[in-house]
């Protein structure tokens, strides 16, 4: 995850995962909002990355506004 312009941007690096997202502070699961694009860095955000059947792929990250 990397911050450009006031912006996250994030990627993952194995095939068939897929990056979900929480902006209140909870910890993202299976049915959080998928990651599809950069977003405004105005809270808090927790992203996570999941398999496409929802088993969690890795640890969950936290990016604060500066």
């Amino acid at each position: 995850a990397r911050i450009i312009d006031g912006k996250l941007h994030a990627n993952v690096a194995f095939p068939g995962l897929v990056i979900r997202y929480t902006t209140d502070g909870s910890d993202p699961t299976a049915d959080s909002s998928r990651y599809t694009g950069p977003l405004a860095l105005t809270s808090t955000i927790r992203l996570a990355s999941f398999t496409e059947t929802g088993d969690t792929g890795g640890r969950t990250i936290t990016i604060n506004p500066s």
